[in-house]
């Protein structure tokens, strides 16, 4: 008997299938000066961050950690600023994990000011 999982539990799945095969992106932490960013809130500390800086992009994407002791992995949904480089740059204080872009239609988007 085939179990159906929720999409919730399928996306998890899928990312955690990309992030085995390596398709990881490297993060790199950015000091602010001109914004102190909320711990944990990432969507709303890109989106703030985009807001004043419109030549930034808000990418998403998603946050890997793996506890070795339980051999559990925790996906959560995270985002971060993409600069006009083409780095992305995590201004929100988190624990180390491993960062997935998202590959849907939701992965990139441009301020609209």
């Amino acid at each position: 008997m085939a179990v159906e999982l929720d999409p919730a539990t399928l996306l998890a799945v899928s990312v955690l299938r990309r992030a085995v095969a390596g398709e990881t992106v490297e993060l790199i932490e950015m000091t602010l000066r001109d914004y102190d960013p909320t711990p944990h809130l990432c969507h709303d500390n890109v989106r703030d961050w985009v807001e004043l800086h419109p030549q930034h992009d808000h990418v998403r994407g998603f946050l890997v950690s793996n506890d070795k002791e339980t051999d559990a992995s925790l996906v959560v949904a995270h985002s971060v600023v993409g600069d006009t480089d083409g780095t992305l740059r995590d201004i929100t204080p988190n624990e180390a994990a491993t960062a997935i872009r998202s590959s849907g239609t939701l992965g990139r988007s441009r301020n609209s000011n």
